[in-house]
């Protein structure tokens, strides 16, 4: 396997556990905390959070003279399942698997644009209490994508992706899921 395919594998994992793992250890935190230091830090923590999203999609791109809008949503599932169809085609199963590591930063594009927003929700409820319903927090979540893409149109540091704010409400809905399992449904939190 070649190292840059171990280095994008390591990339998703080590995001996914950070991503998926957080929460528990918020909740662990919160509990212990009879003084209820953590409740009054979630905005500077949600405050954080925002802040180094906009570093990671806005301040590690270069500038790019041709940015533009992409408004097809299905390109990224095509450019992978042309590269393994073409695989198949030439060694079978084995040779179509093997392939992926020629798309591999259109699929990690993918899985890191969900995982990117799931903080956001659970952090957004746990922070603002008038955002506390589903339609709310994903509403949040689609917005400040939608924010993040216009930027990177404007400014040439990206291009302005239709599916990204799906694949980043997507991302909203698994936080939001996780937020009622390890806080709603535990007492922790009141709706």
């Amino acid at each position: 396997m070649p190292q840059s395919a171990i280095i994008a594998i390591l990339r998703i994992v080590l995001t996914a556990a950070s991503v998926f793992g957080f929460p528990y250890l918020l909740r662990r935190i919160w509990i212990t905390d009879k003084s209820g230091h953590v409740q009054r830090f979630m905005p500077a923590i949600l405050v954080a959070y925002s802040a180094s999203i906009l570093a990671i999609t806005l301040g590690t791109r270069t500038y790019d003279e041709k940015a533009g809008v992409i408004f097809n949503l299905t390109w990224a599932y095509r450019e992978i399942f042309t590269t393994m169809a073409k695989g198949y085609q030439v060694g079978g199963l084995l040779e179509a698997i093997k392939r992926i590591h020629w798309v591999r930063g259109t699929v990690s594009s993918l899985i890191l644009n969900v995982f990117l927003f799931v903080p956001m929700g659970y952090l957004l409820p746990l922070s603002c209490k008038q955002i506390k319903s589903w339609w709310k927090v994903l509403l949040a979540g689609v917005v400040f994508s939608f924010c993040i893409e216009t930027i990177q149109l404007l400014t040439h540091f990206g291009w302005f992706d239709i599916a990204d704010p799906i694949y980043n409400g997507l991302g909203t809905m698994i936080g939001y899921s996780l937020y009622r399992k390890i806080f709603l449904r535990k007492g922790i939190t009141k709706e």
